[in-house]
């Protein structure tokens, strides 16, 4: 009796450690896109049993998740398969975030999907929020099946429930899902624990190229250089002479092709390596 105790304790703190990744991905996807547009959508599907609700929801996800990649547009998504509350209903939220010139572009994604799939528009709602009115920072309404204040009990019978389903043709569904970060989790998780630098800071240094990530081809882990690089060309297109338009030239072409090139003789690097956790 003891062991099994022991075994669902551990069991337990499983779920919530994977449920805290969770919510820590969509908090920074949300931090993320603080100023951009926010919308809500629900997919629910006509299928009578629990099964092949799923498989049904997993072909409408997957075909809306490529009507928005093909649309192109600068575009972040975070889904979440619900099993509602008898946990027999499996259903879609989608959680957008985009620039509002897009909006009737994914409007348009959004009723191709609902026709393709003969869904009805009542149950499948397309909400979305006024910024300028409401100040809700966080919408954790789609993540209420992966809460915290959730007892030992109920993320157990969550878990079984989506064991259950997660068989045959839906053995390899993803309850959760979102757009690629920049760098990958355990980067992420490296630098904020290591070097105090959240997701925000670390996009930042990355995508001006302050540091770059690369895998390591001996051990299996990453290996991060950080750069002063981008500083050093400010400092040299501002102070050097006018009359060097070769080199100015040369600063700019490289900015502009994003190429790491030039004035590698003034390149400052530092290496840390670290394994998978």
């Amino acid at each position: 009796m003891a062991e099994l105790s022991q075994w669902y304790k551990s069991y337990i703190n499983r779920i919530r450690i994977k449920n805290k990744r969770v919510w820590s991905n969509y908090l920074f996807m949300c931090d993320r896109n603080k100023d951009n547009e926010k919308a809500l959508i629900t997919f629910t599907t006509p299928k009578k049993e629990a099964y092949y609700k799923l498989l049904h929801i997993q072909e409408i996800k997957r075909y809306f998740s490529k009507l928005l990649s093909n649309l192109k547009i600068d575009i972040d998504k975070f889904a979440v398969i619900e099993l509602g509350q008898s946990m027999n209903n499996p259903h879609l939220h989608v959680q957008l975030f985009y620039n509002d010139k897009d909006l009737k572009r994914i409007q348009k994604a959004y009723i191709k999907t609902l026709v393709k799939f003969n869904l009805h528009e009542k149950l499948c709602a397309f909400t979305t929020t006024d910024k300028t009115k409401t100040h809700i920072k966080y919408f954790s309404y789609i993540l209420k099946e992966f809460g915290m204040q959730l007892s030992d009990n109920e993320l157990m019978d969550l878990d079984m429930a989506r064991k259950r389903l997660r068989v045959e043709e839906n053995r390899n569904m993803q309850f959760i899902s979102h757009s690629h970060n920049l760098l990958p989790h355990t980067v992420y998780k490296y630098l904020y624990h290591k070097k105090n630098i959240n997701y925000s800071k670390a996009d930042f240094f990355y995508h001006e190229n302050y540091l770059n990530v690369k895998k390591s081809k001996n051990t299996k882990g990453f290996k991060i250089q950080w750069t002063i690089k981008p500083i050093l060309e400010v400092l040299l297109y501002l102070f050097l002479p006018s009359e060097n338009v070769q080199i100015r030239q040369k600063i700019e072409y490289n900015n502009k092709s994003n190429k790491k090139g030039a004035f590698s003789s003034f390149y400052m690097a530092f290496y840390t390596n670290y394994g998978f956790t």
